[in-house]
């Protein structure tokens, strides 16, 4: 079923899109929302009257945003605390919603999906967090994770240690363990 788009909706299209979406999405989720409507005449030429307030309204938006965007550089680094081995692992893991969370006490309202960590973090470190307000309006804040009681000063984080690895660190774990047992072998002979 085609259906005409009133609003920019991710992973489906921009705003006046004509796209192809099943008709029970369509009649459950996007109707009843008042996201999209049926292709007609009547139908695209409302939706281009409500054109012009609508990038108005979008251009105010992505004012608003930039102006966060301003705060947040200022802001600049995220401090979590977290309970971590003496080699630097975390017991858990430092997620997007922890993340969340520290800004919101800092006093920034973001959206969830604003946070765009690619996986969680399991070492103790400073990483890049890259926030999303809009899709122009991008942004890349430090993730400070340190051991709890650590006395810290927020605008004092060293650069960052590494980028988030694409295969988890346990792998190289293995690959280290097996260097080290390879000279007990050879003290035995």
């Amino acid at each position: 079923m085609e259906v005409l788009l009133r609003y920019n909706i991710e992973n489906l299209g921009q705003r006046g899109d004509v796209v192809r979406v099943r008709p029970g999405f369509a009649r459950n989720y996007l109707f009843p929302r008042q996201l999209a409507v049926p292709v007609t005449a009547e139908n695209r030429r409302r939706l281009e009257a409500e054109h012009e307030r609508f990038m108005q309204e979008e251009m105010q938006r992505i004012e608003e945003f930039r102006r966060l965007a301003q705060k947040l550089e200022e802001y600049a680094t995220v401090v979590i605390e977290a309970n971590a081995t003496a080699e630097g692992h975390l017991y858990g893991s430092v997620t997007g919603v922890q993340i969340l969370d520290e800004l919101s006490s800092a006093g920034f309202d973001l959206e969830s999906r604003s946070v765009r960590l690619e996986q969680p973090v399991r070492r103790l470190g400073v990483f890049p967090v890259p926030i999303q307000l809009h899709p122009e309006v991008k942004l890349q804040l430090k993730l400070w994770v340190v051991s709890e009681g650590e006395e810290v000063e927020r605008l004092q984080a060293p650069p960052y240690d590494w980028e988030l690895p694409e295969t988890p660190p346990e792998g190289e774990a293995e690959g280290e363990s097996g260097a080290e047992e390879q000279p007990e072998e050879a003290a035995k002979e």
